[in-house]
């Protein structure tokens, strides 16, 4: 009977975040025989996040104004709040001990067989603690993975080269989710480690529509899934809407955003993200995981670059399905509005199994 403990960003309030938490515990826990733990890392961060108001300027008198017009979303961002806590609760199997800071766990954590690390932005090197998820911790005879971390950055310096190469050394087997992930790794440590895909892919499109909350909209919509687009997300959209005629339905926790003739919607948890994304017409989203949940329902999806610095994952997994012509860099490129081609499928089936065969040589076996 073995015992994994799984380290990620399980207390985000972020909807890939959670979900794929979610997805590598629910694939691991079928296949192993023994205990799947997510380590319940939950740090003052974490405790503010739960605070509906997020919303801020270093302007004082800015600031007030932004705080008093927060106050006008507080029941939909506060009921947004309460569904993550309860997915978390019922959905993710924590660890009895939680750890509120890096040190308490590096140097305090319980013994598990495997530690695997992933998915997400664990491998980012700028967060502050980053040790946590490089497992920097003493591992004894357990074993230590890494699956599907991002770097979240095409490029890293040499100082955080050196920074990170000891903790990398020490781990027992290496996978990346993106391609420039892979290649950070073999420019540090000289090793060709394989690219493998996020843990939302692990999961089918029906497990993931047994726990789904469908919208209640009875009639074709689009559907925009906004972290940092914006107004050019909106003129991407208004193209589509011009030519279908559909209502679009706009899924941000961002409250200034209050585009006319868009229902927005401030209050979705976990399930309700993705039903969403299951009953739309067509998404628009410059959200990687809103794009892998688009592929995943054989949505038509338009993936948007709303940040340079953050283009390597969509580009890797666009790549991957050979769908790389789909992605709009400018609001004036070409936009392919028809169903997604059959063989993407097969192309992501193909690089889920090689995942999986990674996992079950590494963690499962």
């Amino acid at each position: 009977m073995r015992k994994i403990g799984i380290l990620t960003f399980s207390n985000a309030i972020n909807y890939g975040a959670i979900l794929q938490t979610y997805a590598l515990q629910y694939y691991l826990s079928s296949k192993v025989e023994g205990s799947v733990e997510v380590i319940n890392y939950f740090t003052k961060f974490n405790k503010q996040e739960l605070n509906p108001i997020q919303i801020k300027s270093s302007n004082f008198i800015k600031n007030i104004l932004l705080k008093i017009y927060g106050l006008l979303f507080y029941i939909p961002l506060k009921r947004r709040i309460n569904l993550f806590v309860r997915f978390r609760m019922h959905y993710i199997n924590f660890s009895r001990q939680k750890y509120e800071s890096e040190d308490k766990l590096i140097n305090h954590i319980d013994k598990y067989d495997v530690y695997v690390s992933g998915s997400d932005q664990v491998f980012h090197p700028r967060i502050k603690d980053w040790r946590v998820y490089y497992l920097g911790f003493q591992k004894g005879t357990s074993r230590k993975v890494a699956y599907a971390p991002s770097f979240g950055i095409s490029q890293i310096t040499e100082q955080e080269r050196n920074m990170i190469k000891p903790y990398l050394y020490d781990f027992d087997a290496l996978s990346s989710r993106e391609a420039e992930g892979v290649n950070i790794i073999f420019e540090t440590l000289g090793l060709n480690v394989p690219q493998v895909c996020d843990p939302v892919f692990l999961m089918t499109a029906d497990e993931w529509s047994k726990i789904s909350v469908k919208p209640h909209i009875k009639h074709p919509y689009i559907l925009v899934y906004d972290l940092n687009g914006g107004k050019n997300l909106l003129s991407i959209v208004n193209k589509i809407r011009n030519k279908t005629c559909l209502d679009v339905v706009w899924l941000t926790s961002n409250i200034l955003n209050r585009f006319k003739e868009c229902k927005i919607v401030n209050d979705a948890g976990p399930r309700e993200f993705i039903g969403y994304i299951e009953n739309a017409e067509y998404v628009v989203t410059d959200s990687f995981h809103g794009t892998s949940f688009s592929l995943i329902f054989g949505k038509k999806v338009i993936p948007y670059i709303a940040l340079q610095s953050a283009s390597s994952r969509l580009n890797s997994l666009m790549s991957i399905c050979g769908l790389s012509e789909r992605i709009i860099f400018n609001t004036d490129d070409n936009i392919i509005m028809s169903d997604l081609p059959p063989d993407y499928k097969q192309k992501l089936y193909s690089f889920i199994k090689s995942s999986k065969i990674y996992l079950q040589n590494n963690v499962i076996g």
